[in-house]
């Protein structure tokens, strides 16, 4: 057996498998090329316009400014009566076509959801495609018209706030809602329950498909998931699957001038050997008497850079970009959220 010490021993970090980025900056090309053809006066007007008609407002929409971030666009709108909407589309090449309208349509079941069952701010939402058919014609892609909500970025005011009791009560809101099933949500048109009756889509997968040159999707689930173990041993899978589809040693361009083959073939046999070592694992995760749930809802972007709050009240106004969100085992919703790193010392976690 082989023991490894403090001088030896690879930082956990060093075991990450990331994306191709070639591949990856391929995608962003393409995303520069469809904004570079795509918006354009004759567009952004047939938009404000689109606007106005799903408001059922008595005059125009006036385009305000238009934001993008690492999956979406947003196009702010000040509607006729002075309110301000925010449209938001997947961005081509950051989001995979093939998933986009999946993406969409389960984020807008979690908003409805969350907003009928706990206080967490969403915004109101007032249309949303989730059908092809229905997706917007200027672009051919879904969409959703919600609110905009002003406010600063809660992570700047994070350090500086008293105890944060309406943040931690976002989580223990989510910790109370309980589910059979692994996946995403929806809700009966007859009855109006909610339940999980979607396969899960997670940021993994979804990066997965993007980051990964030919990724097969043929292993994912095809509906919901029934036992913890289940899932772990999907998660297993697609990262076994990500270290074998690599163009390349995976060697990250600030080492190039250090390349040292002898320490890129030990990674590399760590890296395989951390894959095999987790699905040994799995079995230790899932205890026999949480294996089949309850679940709970999980967003790993759950973040605080991902609310807004009101400077002078401190309170949250605002909590955006819930997507990938869904019904998980609990070994995920009830660990301490990734952010708190950057205000907690280390030790506390």
């Amino acid at each position: 057996m082989t023991y490894f010490t403090m001088e030896n021993r690879l930082p956990t970090s060093s075991l990450t498998v990331m994306y191709d980025s070639v591949f990856y900056n391929e995608d962003s090309k393409k995303f520069q090329a469809w904004v570079s053809s795509a918006i354009n006066p004759c567009v952004i007007s047939e938009l404000e316009a689109f606007v106005a008609q799903q408001l059922n407002d008595s005059g125009p929409a006036t385009l305000v400014e238009r934001a993008e971030g690492s999956y979406n666009m947003m196009f702010r709108f000040r509607a006729f009566n002075g309110n301000d909407v925010a449209l938001r589309i997947p961005k081509p090449g950051h989001t995979p076509l093939v998933l986009a309208s999946e993406k969409v349509a389960n984020e807008v079941a979690w908003m409805r959801y969350l907003k009928e069952n706990t206080s967490i701010p969403i915004p109101h939402l007032y249309s949303a495609s989730s059908q092809m058919s229905k997706n917007l014609s200027q672009f051919g892609l879904p969409f959703m018209l919600m609110d905009f909500v002003e406010g600063h970025n809660l992570r700047d005011f994070l350090t500086k706030l008293p105890a944060p009791e309406q943040l931690a009560s976002f989580y223990l809101q989510l910790n109370r809602l309980h589910f059979k099933e692994i996946g995403s949500v929806a809700q009966d048109p007859v009855s109006g329950q909610w339940k999980v009756t979607q396969h899960p889509l997670t940021m993994d997968m979804h990066q997965l498909l993007l980051g990964v040159p030919d990724y097969l999707t043929g292993g994912w689930p095809s509906k919901p998931l029934r036992r913890a173990g289940d899932y772990f041993d999907f998660i297993a899978d697609q990262q076994r699957i990500q270290l074998w589809e690599l163009r390349n040693l995976n060697v990250s361009q600030d080492r190039a001038s250090t390349y040292d083959a002898e320490q890129t073939a030990k990674l590399a046999r760590h890296r395989f050997k951390a894959r095999v070592g987790f699905k040994q694992l799995v079995a230790l995760f899932c205890k026999p008497g949480d294996d089949f749930g309850p679940f709970f809802p999980f967003n790993p972007d759950l973040d605080p850079r991902n609310m807004v709050i009101n400077p002078d009240n401190g309170q949250i106004t605002g909590v955006f970009d819930l997507e990938f969100t869904n019904a998980m085992p609990a070994q995920f919703a009830c660990d301490p959220p990734l952010w708190l790193h950057r205000v907690l010392p280390g030790q506390c976690l």
